[in-house]
């Protein structure tokens, strides 16, 4: 009698799972060119937030010389109310790492947001991430158990609970990888909200305005009357513009998402 010995798998072999699956998301992603062009975006912007910094040197000198110079080489994005580059405050890591960091961690609602700020005067951007999240997460949650109420009854699940296989087998193998497109999709869309809200919160002035955003950048064009000067139409339109840019990108991925994840869709 021989006993049969299953060799360990490879590195190689491991990896080549993963791959292939990234692989086949590509491909069926780039059948959807709008859902494509989304998924370029927030890629661009992700790069943007670590590749920027070390080819645009952080420049936060003012310079009265400078307010509101029009888009040129020395400044393609023009300059601000103080005489700092636009384009520098665009890329720079702090400013992009913030939004993303304030983005992963929220699903906000804005006027209970509102209330809890001016109560609380969050003291920084993660603080403000954690009020977000302490106060959002019930909302996926009712929709993720009302999922998992229906999920739980169909016949896949009482053929694993019949079989004994576990709780663990039945919630991580049966029932999650069919709500892993539901939780992603809602996960992308909420990133939308999250950027609404930091920059609905900055602009009301309650969070402290330090460091350079998107949403900052909005602020101090509001209270130094960036409106009323023809040459500082750059310096507003470069944070809206890359707003838009996010948000468009998120909803054409996940719009694309739903499409590959639902199998009735692909052959659409």
């Amino acid at each position: 009698m021989t006993t049969a010995i299953l060799a360990r798998p490879t590195l190689g072999q491991r990896l080549a799972g993963p791959l292939l699956a990234a692989v086949e998301f590509l491909r069926l992603l780039s059948r959807r060119p709008v859902g494509l062009a989304g998924f370029v975006g927030i890629v661009f912007f992700l790069l943007l937030a670590f590749v920027a910094p070390l080819f645009v040197p952080f420049q936060n000198d003012p310079s009265l010389l400078d307010i509101y110079l029009t888009p040129s080489l020395a400044h393609p994005l023009g300059t601000d109310f103080q005489g700092k580059d636009v384009l520098n405050q665009i890329v720079f890591l702090d400013t992009v790492i913030v939004a993303i960091t304030d983005i992963t961690l929220t699903i906000p609602k804005l006027i209970l947001l509102i209330a809890i700020a001016a109560i609380l005067r969050p003291t920084s951007f993660v603080f403000l991430a954690v009020i977000l999240a302490l106060l959002q997460w019930s909302s996926l949650l009712r929709q993720v158990r009302s999922q998992v109420l229906s999920l739980k009854e169909r016949d896949y699940v009482e053929a694993a609970r019949s079989l004994d296989l576990g709780l663990f087998h039945i919630v991580f193998r049966e029932i999650l990888p069919t709500m892993r497109s539901y939780i992603v999709i809602h996960f992308i869309l909420a990133m939308t909200e999250a950027m609404y809200a930091q920059v609905g919160i900055i602009l009301l002035g309650l969070v402290p305005i330090s460091g350079s955003n998107w949403g900052i950048m909005l602020y101090f064009a509001q209270g130094q009357g960036a409106l009323f000067y023809r040459d500082s139409l750059w310096y507003i339109l470069s944070p809206i513009l890359a707003i838009s840019l996010v948000q468009l990108s998120l909803a054409t991925f996940a719009s694309a998402l739903e499409d590959i994840f639902n199998p009735r869709l692909r052959g659409a």
